[in-house]
């Protein structure tokens, strides 16, 4: 199926994780820094590798995840991936609900 690259913020994780079991569940390779990433390894060049390499991207939208500086990295990543380059999609969830 796909790869999926799943953008959060650490107030997010808990949607991210349940995001990234429901993609596993439909048969998605979703790809969560926390589920793949050890102390000490270089989240940038990790983020850089798995956006450009992935299917889709889904961002977990927050209010948090709208002001954390790298969330607009990764988010206008992707978009500029869908503009450009093969057909690609950047999906959004809401976790706003869940926060009130």
């Amino acid at each position: 199926m796909a790869d999926i690259f799943v953008s959060y913020t650490s107030s997010d994780r808990d949607w991210a994780f349940w995001i990234g079991h429901e993609l596993e569940d439909l048969g998605h390779r979703p790809h969560i820094h926390e589920l793949e990433l050890s102390g000490g390894a270089d989240i940038m060049a990790w983020m850089e590798t798995q956006t450009d390499a992935a299917d889709h991207v889904l961002c977990v939208v927050s209010e948090k995840y709208l002001k954390a500086p790298y969330s607009s990295w990764e988010r206008n990543s992707a978009q500029w991936d869908a503009v450009t380059g093969p057909p690609n999609l950047v999906l959004l969830s809401s976790s706003n609900r869940a926060n009130r």
